[in-house]
């Protein structure tokens, strides 16, 4: 199993919780893009939160006050992914206008601008240690760059339609991509070699979107039927049971414990836990691009069509549930006792 058991019981403490009719409510709102909010990602420390928008902008938050503290103005079309390295000192922007561009974050201005793609670019993913920027494009490929030089280390040409994904495995030893074609391509990173490829059926179906759990040994991905699919690292094996949704699944995290995924939806929010398959939604305005756990796993931030973007508080819900649940186990034993 990939849960522990003490992750199992965090959360199903948090199902619970939610089923006894407490809800959960947004710490802040942000307002400030001007069209749909397509990605927000939270700095490695956590001290920052940034949002990329179809207003062309990249904006960085202070995750205490939400007060705006920059907004980067650069691409000439929408931006759909922006990315962090490791380090923080830098985020990648991916755009439809085929580029890349690297913004320092200290002095809040562009460093490089790297000529990525033909066409415009879905993704970009620092590797774990800093070294590499993967980046995936509607011209189907994933290119890899040096993340110092900018310079084009590798060309992995996936299939001939978009590429909407790719993330690096928790130890950089391998890298996921995800596209229309309807495959789940994993490859090997030293040297960049395709190592298995996972056949979506039926055909016509494909996926845009795919999380490593935080160990490294599984891999959660949707489908255009409006199910997802949890894999195994090796070789891709799947789990025989899919779960199965009412509408399209848009964005699928782990959170950084690796208790539970959120999933994403027009105008709604899921957690989930995998072994059991228990979920609870949440709901939400607009559809829901992109979601992205705090790095402690207290806050879960929401980027959405409506032009915002929303933060959300889960350690106070889960302290309070647990909280109970001891009184409650501490209860049965006296009473077995006596």
């Amino acid at each position: 199993s990939v849960f522990t058991k003490s992750q199992q019981n965090r959360i199903v403490s948090l199902l619970r919780l939610v089923a006894n009719g407490i809800s959960l409510g947004p710490e802040a709102t942000l307002s400030s893009h001007t069209q749909w909010v397509k990605c927000c990602k939270w700095s490695p420390d956590g001290l920052r939160l940034a949002s990329a928008s179809n207003d062309r902008k990249i904006k960085i938050w202070d995750a205490h006050s939400y007060s705006l503290l920059a907004n980067l103005v650069s691409h000439n079309r929408a931006v759909n992914c922006c990315c962090w390295s490791p380090d923080g000192s830098l985020i990648a922007s991916a755009s439809n206008d085929s580029s890349i561009r690297i913004w320092d974050t200290c002095r809040y201005v562009i460093k490089y601008i790297i000529p990525a793609h033909e066409r415009g670019v879905y993704c970009c993913s620092y590797s774990p240690e800093g070294s590499l920027l993967a980046s995936a494009s509607v011209d189907g490929t994933v290119k890899i760059w040096d993340a110092k030089s900018y310079n084009l280390v590798n060309l992995l040409e996936t299939n001939n339609g978009p590429v909407f994904w790719c993330c690096w495995s928790p130890d950089g030893s391998h890298l996921t991509t995800t596209s229309r074609e309807g495959r789940v391509k994993l490859w090997k990173t030293n040297p960049f070699t395709l190592e298995s490829v996972a056949q979506i059926k039926p055909n016509l179906i494909h996926s845009t979107y795919c999380d490593w759990s935080p160990n490294g040994t599984a891999i959660v991905h949707n489908k255009s039927d409006s199910t997802i699919e949890l894999r195994t690292s090796n070789e891709l094996d799947i789990d025989p049971d899919p779960f199965f949704f009412t509408t399209e699944v848009l964005s699928c995290n782990w959170s950084p414990e690796g208790d539970f995924i959120v999933f994403s939806f027009i105008n709604n929010i899921a957690l989930w836990h995998p072994q059991s398959s228990k979920f609870q939604t949440f709901e939400m305005q607009g559809s829901i691009f992109s979601c992205s756990w705090s790095p402690d796993g207290h806050k879960l931030a929401t980027a959405s069509s409506d032009k915002t973007i929303k933060v959300w508080r889960l350690d106070e819900m889960l302290q309070n549930e647990m909280s109970t649940l001891n009184k409650l186990e501490t209860s049965r034993s006296h009473s077995a006792k006596t």
